[in-house]
């Protein structure tokens, strides 16, 4: 399968791959985190990923990063792929369900239900 391999600061991280699925990585940074009235900037970088066959969300990591890293994503072949450091059934309407009440509380709303 094709796996995703991650180093920080030329440090293996994590190898991840889902033969039937998607792996996903994100890297941001952000200026002030507003939210949490943080005056700092944040910068993070996240693999994970959504298993099809299990109907599973696997998370493989989460790592802050700091201002001077160097993050290398490359794609590789690989038979043998890190374990995920997190697993967790979901099916699509939950994780919808999940990312609105997420993003309610981060907005202050309130959700009412019938």
């Amino acid at each position: 399968m094709i796996a995703i391999e991650i180093r920080v600061n030329g440090k293996k991280q994590c190898l991840a791959g889902i033969a039937d699925g998607t792996v996903d990585a994100h890297v941001f940074c952000t200026g002030r985190r507003h939210w949490r009235r943080d005056p700092k900037s944040y910068q993070c970088l996240f693999l994970s990923g959504v298993d099809k066959k299990r109907d599973e969300h696997l998370d493989w990591m989460k790592c802050d990063l700091a201002v001077g890293d160097e993050v290398v994503l490359r794609f590789v072949r690989a038979s043998k792929i890190d374990l995920p450091a997190k697993q967790s059934r979901m099916t699509s309407r939950q994780a919808k369900e999940g990312f609105v009440r997420h993003m309610a509380k981060e907005l202050g709303w309130k959700i009412q239900t019938k």
